[in-house]
């Protein structure tokens, strides 16, 4: 499993917060949630306190464990897909 970060190298203007960057974004994916289907999918979201969060996010057919708090975003996992199984991974034949 491998984990990474979202990382930028783009100046923040004065006033902007990264929290405030974030909850932006948040309320676009909640949005997406609500109107007609479309490629990029916010499934579930469990708040965990403090400004933290994990979230199921689907992309296509595939779906994503994600981590944030008020500073960053992390991919956790790469979950299966609706087919069942890990994108990349060998089906078993008997």
């Amino acid at each position: 499993m491998r984990v990474d970060a979202i990382e930028s190298t783009a100046q923040i203007p004065a006033g902007v917060t990264l929290a405030g960057v974030a909850r932006a974004i948040w309320k676009q994916l909640l949005r997406m949630k609500r109107s007609h289907p479309r490629s990029l999918r916010l499934c579930e979201t469990l708040p965990l306190g403090d400004r933290r969060f994990v979230a199921v996010v689907e992309y296509e057919q595939t779906r994503f464990l994600i981590g944030g708090t008020s500073g960053s975003l992390v991919l956790l996992a790469q979950l299966e897909s609706k087919l069942g199984r890990v994108p990349g991974e060998m089906e078993a034949h008997s």
